[in-house]
C-alpha cells in the first residue's frame, strides 16, 4: 500500500498550529475560537488568501460558499502556477479570474463544466465538496485510494477523487464524529476550503520511495535514482537487503517501485539470478514511461550467459518478459572497456551511455546509442555524461569542454552552454537534463561570462532554451540579481521549462537558511521565484542534506535522496517523493 506517512504528520500539525501564529488577529470575522481559524490563518501569512472585501481585506467571510473562480485563483496562489495555456473557455473573459482559470486549465487540474463539450468553466457556480476533491486530486497528483467507503458516495462521478482525496488524509468526513459520509454535492464554504487546502498543503506529503512492497523502509543508503514522467515508476539503486526476500548478495543492486500497485521489485537479476557483482546501478539508473524497460550499470558477471570481460556493463532490464539482455556489446563480442551512466527513451527503445570500450563501434569509444529494435548501436561522439530526450531524437552531452546538443535526425550539433548573445561559456561544463521535446537543456557550468554579474566563480545551474536562443542561470534567489554563495549541484526541469529543481549548499538561496547542509530547492523559471522544498511538515528546515532532485515531466512532484530524520518517520538515508506545493 503506498506510504502517506506525512500526511498524518500533517493531522498534528493542525493540532499545535495556534501556537505558532497569533489567531485572530488578521480577519475581523474569524476570532480565536473559530473552527477553521488555524487553517484560514496559515493560507493567509503564505499569500494564498487575501480577504473577500478588497481594498480593505480585513474580512475572511469564512461562511460564505467559494464560487470556481475564486477556487482557481486559491489552487493558482497555491501551487504557484505561472503562463497559461490555449484551452479557453466562453464564459471566462468577463471573470476577474481569468487568467487564474486558464492556468488552472494549462495545469489539467480543471476540464471544463459542461461535459462533453467543456468549453464553459461557470466561474460562478458554486464548487461542492465533490468538485473539491477533483479539483485537488489533479493538483497534488494523487493517484491511489484507501476504501475510505463514505456511504453517501457510490453513486457520485466524484468517488473516486473522493476516495483518494481521504487515502491522502486531505479529508475526513462531513458528520462528525461517525464521519461516513461525505456530502459531494454540500457547496464548499471558504472556511471548509481553507480546511481542505491547509491539509493538503501544510505537510509536504512526503512518500518514502525506497520501501518494501509491504513498506518497510529499506536499511541501507539508496541513490542514482529515476523517475517515470508521470511519477508512477521510479528505478533507483540501494545497499539496502531488505526491500525484497532473497537477497543475500551483500552489494548494490537496483530495484523499481511501482507507486499506483505499491510493489517493489529488484531487477538487477538475470541468468544467475541475483547479481554476483560488487557495485550494480551506481552510475544510474534510468526507467521507460511505462515501467517496462530498466537500463543499469553492473560488474557482475552472472546476468547473462558468457560475460568474461571483468568489467562494468550496460544492461537492460525487460520487466514483462523477465529477461535481462547486455546492452554495450559489439559485432565482435564483449566490449574491452567499461561502460556506464545508461539513460533511456520514453518509449524504451533508445539507450544512450558512455563507455570507454573501444571496439562496440568503429568509432570507438565516447557516447553511443543502442536501439532495442534494431538491436543495434551507433556512435554519437566523443563525449560523456549522456542525456537522451523523451521522444529520443536529441541527446545532450559533453565533448572537449562543450555541452552539445546532437540531433539524431538531421545529424546537426549545436552548442548550449552559450550566453544569450551566443558567447561561449569560458570553462568546462556537462549537461544536467533535457526535455522530452529537447527544446530546454539544463547544464552545470563555472563560467563566468553566461548571464551578466556572474562573479560567484563557483558551479550554477544554467538553462538554454534551444529555441528561442536564450540562457539564464536557474540557481539563484528569488528576483532578478540573486547568485548564491555556494556551487549548485544536479537537479531536473519540467518539459515546459518553467520549473527547475537543483539542490545548493548556498545558505543565501531563501531566507533564513541555517541549518548548514546542502538542501533542496524549485526555481520558477519565469517568475523568477526560488523556494526550498526540503521542509518538515511544520516548516522547520531539514536537519540532515537533501540532494539530487528529480521532477516528474509536470514539475509537480519530486524525488530526491534524504538524509534528514525530520521529515518522514523513517527517512534517513531512503529516496523521498512530495509533491511541490506553497
Amino acid at each position: 500500500m503506498r506510504r502517506w506517512v506525512a500526511v498524518v504528520v500533517a493531522l498534528c500539525v493542525m493540532s499545535t498550529a495556534s501556537a505558532a501564529i497569533g489567531l485572530g488577529d488578521r480577519f475581523i470575522d474569524v476570532g480565536p475560537d473559530h473552527t477553521f481559524v488555524s487553517e484560514i490563518e496559515w493560507l493567509a501569512e503564505r499569500g494564498i488568501t487575501r480577504g473577500c472585501n478588497p481594498p480593505a481585506n480585513d474580512r475572511f467571510c469564512p461562511d460564505d460558499v467559494v464560487t470556481r473562480g475564486q477556487m482557481a485563483a486559491f489552487l493558482v496562489r497555491a501551487l504557484g502556477l505561472v503562463g497559461s495555456g490555449n484551452l479557453e473557455f466562453v464564459d471566462g473573459d468577463e471573470s476577474i479570474f481569468e487568467g487564474d482559470i486558464e492556468r488552472l486549465a494549462a495545469a489539467g487540474i480543471t476540464r471544463g463544466c459542461n461535459p462533453p463539450t467543456n468549453d464553459r468553466f461557470c466561474p460562478d457556480d458554486p464548487v461542492t465538496r465533490g468538485q473539491m476533491a477533483a479539483f485537488l486530486v489533479r493538483a497534488l497528483g494523487l493517484t491511489v485510494g484507501g476504501g475510505q467507503g463514505f456511504v453517501d458516495t457510490t453513486a457520485s462521478v466524484f468517488e473516486a477523487d473522493i476516495d483518494k482525496l481521504a487515502a491522502a488524509g486531505i479529508t475526513r468526513g462531513c458528520n462528525p464524529p461517525a464521519n461516513d459520509r461525505f456530502c459531494p454535492d454540500d457547496p464548499v464554504t471558504r472556511g471548509q476550503m481553507a480546511a481542505f487546502l491547509f491539509r493538503a498543503l501544510s505537510s509536504r506529503g512526503f512518500e518514502i520511495v525506497s520501501v518494501s512492497t509491504e513498506g518497510v523502509p529499506g536499511n541501507g543508503l539508496s541513490f542514482a535514482h529515476a523517475i517515470s514522467s508521470d511519477g508512477r515508476y521510479v528505478s533507483f539503486a540501494s545497499h539496502a537487503d531488505n526491500l525484497v526476500s532473497g537477497d543475500t548478495n551483500g552489494a548494490s543492486d537496483v530495484f523499481v517501485r511501482d507507486r499506483v500497485s505499491g510493489t517493489t521489485e529488484r531487477v538487477s537479476v538475470g541468468v544467475g539470478g541475483q547479481a554476483n557483482g560488487e557495485e550494480t546501478g551506481t552510475s544510474g539508473t534510468d526507467i521507460s514511461d511505462d515501467g517496462r524497460y530498466v537500463v543499469f550499470e553492473s560488474d557482475a558477471d552472472n546476468l547473462v550467459g558468457g560475460d568474461e570481460n571483468g568489467l562494468g556493463d550496460v544492461f537492460l532490464r525487460d520487466r514483462s518478459t523477465g529477461v535481462t539482455i547486455r546492452i554495450s556489446e559489439g559485432p565482435d563480442g564483449e566490449a574491452d572497456g567499461p561502460s556506464q551512466a545508461p539513460r533511456i527513451s520514453a518509449d524504451g527503445r533508445y539507450t544512450v551511455f558512455h563507455t570507454y570500450a573501444t571496439n562496440l563501434t568503429e568509432e570507438g569509444g565516447g557516447v553511443v546509442l543502442y536501439d532495442r529494435v534494431a538491436g543495434q548501436l551507433t556512435h554519437i561522439g566523443q563525449g560523456s555524461n549522456p542525456r537522451i530526450s523523451g521522444n529520443g531524437r536529441y541527446i545532450a552531452y559533453a565533448t572537449g569542454g562543450e555541452v552539445i546538443r546532437h540531433d539524431r535526425t538531421t545529424g546537426n550539433e549545436v552548442r548550449v552552454d552559450v550566453s544569450t548573445a551566443g558567447v561561449p561559456a569560458n570553462t568546462p561544463g556537462h549537461a544536467v537534463e533535457i526535455t522530452a521535446d529537447g527544446r530546454f537543456v539544463l547544464f552545470q557550468s563555472q563560467a563566468s561570462n553566461l548571464v551578466p554579474g556572474d562573479t560567484n566563480d563557483l558551479v550554477d545551474l544554467f538553462l538554454r532554451d534551444v529555441t528561442a536562443g536564450t540562457t539564464v542561470r536557474v540557481s539563484e534567489a528569488t528576483g532578478d540579481d540573486g547568485q548564491l554563495s555556494g556551487p549548485s549541484f544536479s537537479g531536473g526541469v519540467s518539459d515546459d521549462g518553467q520549473r527547475v529543481v537543483f539542490s545548493t549548499d548556498a545558505s543565501d538561496a531563501v531566507n533564513d537558511d541555517e541549518n548548514e547542509v546542502r538542501d533542496v530547492f524549485v526555481r520558477e523559471v519565469a517568475a523568477k521565484i526560488t523556494r526550498r522544498f526540503n521542509l518538515s511538515p511544520n516548516g522547520d528546515e531539514a536537519n540532515g542534506t537533501g540532494q539530487a532532485p528529480l521532477p516528474t515531466s509536470d514539475g509537480r512532484w519530486i524525488l530526491f535522496m534524504n538524509q534528514a530524520d525530520n521529515l518522514v518517520d523513517g527517512g534517513v538515508e531512503q529516496l523521498l517523493i512530495g509533491p511541490v506545493g506553497p
